[in-house]
């Protein structure tokens, strides 16, 4: 989380972030290929399109793994997961690989800057903690 995220609020606009719907959108074009297709690929595109098209009229589309089911799946799935905790980085890791840790702060500046005790913390032997768990 600490790693990427940074990285991701540069380049992609939050709102514009839409990765479900993407995967959605792509395991539906996967499944419609796999089943309709004749594997060609002059006609791969032009028949995902008319069976998406057909779909959404049909009122078919993710008819059978609808969005809130999804999500329900989802929420089930993370209660049984164990809690994993703020991840932290012990003194001895940045003394000892100092450049990875200074290239690592690098593409986490955005959440450096706006000070200790947002997200991030540091103890009196010199780990640091990131508040990058729930």
């Amino acid at each position: 989380m600490s790693a990427h995220a940074a990285i991701q609020h540069r380049l992609v606009n939050g709102k514009s972030c839409h990765a479900e719907e993407q995967e959605r959108i792509f395991n539906a074009v996967t499944n419609i290929t796999r089943a309709t297709s004749s594997n060609k690929p002059g006609h791969i595109i032009g028949n995902v399109f008319l069976r998406i098209q057909a779909e959404k009229k049909m009122g078919a589309y993710h008819s059978e793994n609808t969005v809130p089911k999804q999500q329900a799946h989802i929420s089930k799935l993370d209660k049984s997961v164990p809690s994993l905790g703020n991840t932290v980085v012990p003194f001895s890791t940045i003394t000892n690989h100092s450049s990875s840790w200074q290239a690592h702060l690098e593409r986490i500046s955005d959440f450096l800057v706006v000070g200790k005790d947002v997200w991030w913390t540091s103890n009196e032997e010199g780990d640091i903690e990131f508040f990058d768990s729930i």
